[in-house]
């Protein structure tokens, strides 16, 4: 079970304002990339959560408790 190992790895940061800024900021750069303009509200509430998921990945893999390598999340 990789959750205990990915939880235990964001406790061990210290430094979880920094994290949240970056997981928001990558959300604030991912959801326009991939969405047109005027794309729907719910939409947009959609791609902010798979946005979301996709920063979980690649915190995963920095903290070397997924198996995948850089180019394996969006």
């Amino acid at each position: 079970m990789r959750l205990p190992a990915f939880v235990r790895g964001l406790i061990e940061r210290r430094e979880l304002r920094q994290l949240a800024t970056q997981i928001n900021r990558e959300r604030r750069l991912c959801v326009p990339h991939h969405l047109g303009a005027g794309a729907d509200g719910q939409v947009v509430r959609v791609a902010h959560r798979f946005a979301l998921v996709a920063a979980a990945g690649r915190l995963g893999i920095e903290l070397d408790v997924q198996p995948w390598g850089p180019g394996d999340v969006g």
